[in-house]
């Protein structure tokens, strides 16, 4: 709008009219987009992460407690499996729906992605115990809307759903690590049974931080590379006679002393540490074994190595395998790589093609925990194995269940079908020993002959062994 005044002439207002409608609207598409869920329409991760500051910063302003809820639905990729995407879609949609409900005006519900929502939660409550009540409330209400009757699941059993909740009435905690409490919740409901809900407490709180610096000091030992290091434990066969051993990591922590695997090996898996970890124990092992056969007469003997899932899905596994041997000198006959069935199942082509792989440069194979994960005789006589391990959960029921004897006898017989070695794990009786060898196993590992030893302690029984012979 512009005004003008021409001499001799009236003054007037020149104006210029654009219609903007469609620009604005496209904005308005464009905003939309980028803070809301194309599926849902609910808010996305980056409208929710603005909501949660804004709550953190109210919350500390005035002293009311809020809520950080995360939740995703039981089992749902089995969803996607039978019915399909297209079904699976549908279903969230049905849910978003039922959780804004539950939630209405007050508190905020966002779709990260996939089947996993987050909600802000805010109370009007100074005293924990008070909203931690309403929290516990709306994520019962929660849990009570996902199993709901569902037109897109029609007759099938209704979905239901898990929800960690951590609460905070401050800013000194960040949105990134409210939300990893959250998810550390959430995955203890799921540990409880599913459709449940956990609240991110003290003792959670205790073992994240137990478990950063365990992570930490675990990243500084692979670093070191002396602090990790291979116990042995004999495998004998029908006499006593020593065939070979079991290598089995051991971490001497410089504060916590000596763990056992149990204390590390789960967390490695989780942090990605695994591989690094396994590789120094893989060439620990080769180079204690072929230390030992220059010592003593032991041509036949072998030692077995764990491998993880990781290690064994990496293209160049094979390699690290060939550069271990090549650096120790220690043959592939000497060398048994240790994997579960579950291992394998998790992408049996590929395991089968690495498997190969290795097997052609004279390594053996043994499939561990046989009998407990996914064994079918398909897939058995598929994969490149040389010796079978009887689970340790078979020989404790041995003497009191007839039919693990029979499952054990199963075993046995398969494998002479398939002309593959046994060694049955855990056996710490003599009456267990004398069982296994009536069905005809003929070799055996456990505490009944030895515990896993540092290197120091086998190379003493070693000479022992050898001066009796």
């Amino acid at each position: 709008l512009q005004y003008v005044k021409l001499e001799d002439e009236p003054a007037r207002f020149v104006a210029i009219v654009r219609d903007i409608t469609e620009q604005q609207r496209h904005r308005e598409e464009i905003e939309h987009l980028a803070y809301f869920d194309p599926l849902t329409n609910l808010p996305n991760r980056s409208l929710i992460a603005l909501r949660l500051e804004n709550c953190l910063r109210n919350c500390a302003e005035s002293g009311h407690y809020g809520a950080l809820m995360l939740t995703d639905l039981d089992d749902f990729k089995a969803i996607n499996d039978t019915l399909g995407h297209r079904d699976g879609d549908q279903l969230l949609v049905e849910i978003s729906n039922r959780f804004a409900s539950v939630l209405g005006d007050r508190h905020s519900i966002s779709r990260l992605g996939g089947d996993e929502f987050l909600v802000v939660v805010t109370t009007p409550h100074r005293n924990y115990q008070a909203a931690l009540k309403q929290a516990g409330q709306i994520a019962d209400q929660l849990l009570a809307a996902a199993v709901l009757p569902s037109h897109t699941l029609g007759e099938a059993p209704p979905l239901s759903t898990s929800l960690g909740f951590v609460l905070f009435n401050d800013d000194s905690i960040s949105a990134s690590e409210l939300m990893r409490m959250a998810d550390i919740a959430m995955y203890d409901a799921k540990k409880k049974g599913k459709n449940s809900v956990s609240l991110f407490d003290e003792i959670m709180q205790k073992e994240l931080v137990e478990e950063h610096q365990l992570t930490a000091d675990l990243n500084i030992a692979l670093s070191a590379g002396d602090e990790i290091v291979p116990w042995f434990q004999p495998k004998v066969d029908s006499t006593g006679g020593f065939i070979g051993f079991e290598a089995l990591a051991r971490w001497h922590h410089p504060e916590r002393g000596l763990l056992g695997p149990i204390s590390f090996i789960e967390l490695a898996e989780k942090k990605n540490l695994i591989v690094a970890l396994s590789d120094q124990i893989l060439m620990k092992t080769c180079r204690q074994m072929r230390s030992w056969r220059e010592q003593f007469a032991m041509d036949d003997w072998t030692v077995s190595v764990n491998i993880s899932q990781s290690q064994l899905a990496m293209s160049n596994f094979p390699e690290k395998v060939a550069n271990a041997l090549a650096e120790t000198g220690l043959p592939a006959s000497a060398l048994i790589l240790e994997v579960t069935e579950s291992v394998i199942a998790e992408n049996i082509d590929v395991s089968i093609q690495q498997m190969l792989r290795l097997r052609s440069m004279g390594v053996r194979f043994s499939l561990d925990d046989f009998g407990t994960g996914y064994s079918s005789l398909s897939y058995i006589r598929q994969l490149p194995i040389d010796e079978l391990k009887i689970d340790r959960s078979f020989v404790n029921t041995l003497l009191d269940d007839s039919e693990t004897r029979s499952i054990v006898s199963v075993i046995l017989l398969l494998a002479e079908a398939l002309n593959l070695d046994v060694i049955a794990e855990g056996i710490e009786q003599e009456v267990q020993l004398q069982a296994l060898q009536e069905l005809g196993c003929s070799g055996f590992q456990g505490y009944f002959f030895s515990r896993p030893q540092p290197p120091e302690i086998i190379l003493e029984t070693l000479k022992s062994y050898y001066r009796r012979q």
